[in-house]
């Protein structure tokens, strides 16, 4: 079963690709101090729309996604079935 369930939040889109946007979702640990706190992961809506209700959101958005993992182009991305809006975005991310 190929199944994702995302809580983060979206940031910009892909300079190279623009159908491809953004979401940080926090890391609940650090290996090392070295790490990033978040993980930046690529999302495309289902009908790889560059319009579509991803991008209908700001940046910083908090959302819940629930979709599938895809090898789009070489890359792997989340592509989404569902988002929900879960709360405004905040300046410090």
């Amino acid at each position: 079963m190929n199944s994702v369930n995302i809580i983060g939040r979206l940031v910009e889109q892909d300079e190279n690709d623009s159908c491809i946007r953004y979401c940080i979702v926090e890391k609940p640990f650090f290996f090392n101090s070295d790490d990033e706190a978040y993980d930046k992961v690529p999302l495309m809506n289902w009908n790889k729309e560059e319009n579509g209700e991803l991008f209908s959101f700001s940046n910083n958005t908090l959302v819940g996604i629930k979709g599938r993992v895809e090898n789009y182009r070489n890359i792997l991305v989340i592509v989404i079935e569902s988002i929900i809006y879960l709360g405004a975005g905040r300046k410090n991310v």
